[in-house]
């Protein structure tokens, strides 16, 4: 059986990806898949509802255009 590995897709930006990664001393490889383009081929692409959006902006500062390239 073939050794398993985990893999991050993140939707950050590359340089925030590899802030994350840095911060929290990752040790599993974290893809910067920016505008969700591997993860939409994958089938795994998580579009967050508005109130989601609404709750990380307002209730935690989280600033997706800025953190994402885009408001996903």
């Amino acid at each position: 059986m073939p050794d398993k590995e985990t893999i991050h897709d993140s939707g950050q930006l590359n340089k925030y990806s590899k802030q994350v990664v840095r911060k929290h001393k990752l040790t599993f490889p974290v893809l910067a898949d920016e505008g969700n383009k591997v993860a939409d081929k994958l089938g795994i692409n998580v579009k967050l509802l508005e109130k989601l959006r609404e709750l990380y902006s307002r209730g935690y500062g989280i600033d997706l255009l800025r953190f994402n390239g885009n408001n996903s």
